[in-house]
């Protein structure tokens, strides 16, 4: 008996090891069939950006169509070019990779500080319609007598004294220069003319963005059979939803595209255009995008406001394998 029992056991044993075989056999398998139907983050990247170009590229055209018809409109060529003859003739400024720069980044130390500040002030005062009729030219010769540093010489002309050095000049007159600076951007005209521009970019823009994304993103993929942006359609990807495994409804993938649209295009020109600069618009994109990168199937926030899921359309039994999955009780 002992020993039939012996043999019992170990014919358990075997079986139990055969069958540890088999379910790591089994998990193996599955593994495969979720990375084969999964596509990869660079190729959901790849997508992306091929979607982009494709809505970048007639969004240019958009633009450039817009800015010949509309924008003259606006005002907007005018109100372009009161700004950029007011940068160049104030002489306050020195154009440099960056647009139009401060003359305190473009200092030559080989000239005085008189040539390098009070020169540029002295004639932007003297030239400027605003700043004669404000005195500002009187105003900035009394400060310069009065600040003991500067005096009148035999030809009534306001120089340095010869105990001030070069050093103390250059302090003084930058904070004349600054404040030269301050009063050119304070012009009303000029104010009015940079809202005109920005506005009318800002809303240009969003109103182009829109179009041209729901265009690529949304109308494109409702007019073809699988729901497919045309990137999806080069890379062979299909959108399934989630709990059937079936490709997505459209009205499920229009959602699908309308939230991508939203944090992608919609959202960083909006705040843009209430906040007035682009620093914080692109937070809810990049959100999106680490969303994507670091969860475990690859989901964005669009994915999952669907109920969505990407796959490869390389395999012929894709559809087949997720199914597998799905009733070996393994989440997609």
């Amino acid at each position: 008996m002992k020993k039939r029992d012996a043999v019992n056991m170990s014919i358990e044993q075997m079986d139990a090891q055969q069958r540890k075989i088999e379910a790591n056999r089994k998990k193996d398998e599955f593994d495969e069939k979720k990375s084969k139907a999964r596509p990869s983050l660079l190729k959901r990247v790849a997508a992306g950006l091929i979607d982009f170009a494709f809505a970048a590229i007639f969004a240019g055209g958009l633009f450039a169509l817009t800015y010949f018809t509309i924008f003259p409109s606006v005002g907007y060529q005018d109100s372009a070019q009161f700004i950029l003859d007011e940068y160049v003739d104030s002489g306050l400024f020195v154009y440099g990779s960056s647009g139009y720069e401060l003359l305190i980044d473009h200092y030559d130390t080989n000239k005085t500080p008189e040539e390098n500040y009070d020169l540029p002030v002295s004639k932007y005062y003297q030239t400027n319609e605003r700043a004669i009729s404000e005195n500002r030219y009187g105003e900035y010769l009394d400060r310069k007598l009065t600040s003991g540093y500067y005096e009148l010489n035999a030809d009534n002309e306001c120089v340095r004294k010869s105990d001030v050095s070069t050093t103390t000049a250059r302090e003084y007159l930058k904070n004349e220069y600054k404040a030269a600076v301050s009063f050119f951007h304070a012009n009303p005209k000029l104010r009015e003319a940079s809202r005109v521009v920005g506005k009318t970019m800002a809303i240009s823009l969003l109103i182009i963005a829109t179009i041209s994304s729901t265009i690529f993103y949304i109308v494109v993929p409702l007019i073809n059979k699988r729901n497919r942006t045309l990137s999806y359609m080069i890379l062979r990807l299909i959108v399934v939803d989630t709990k059937t495994l079936k490709p997505i409804s459209k009205s499920k993938n229009a959602l699908r595209c309308f939230v991508f649209i939203v944090l992608t295009f919609i959202s960083p020109f909006t705040m843009n255009l209430l906040f007035g600069n682009f620093t914080f618009s692109f937070i809810p994109f990049f959100i999106n995008v680490a969303i994507l990168s670091f969860s475990k199937n690859n989901t964005g926030i669009h994915d999952l406001a669907a109920g969505a899921n990407v796959i490869n359309e390389s395999y012929s039994n894709a559809f087949e394998m997720l199914n597998t999955v799905k009733h070996q009780g393994g989440p997609f």
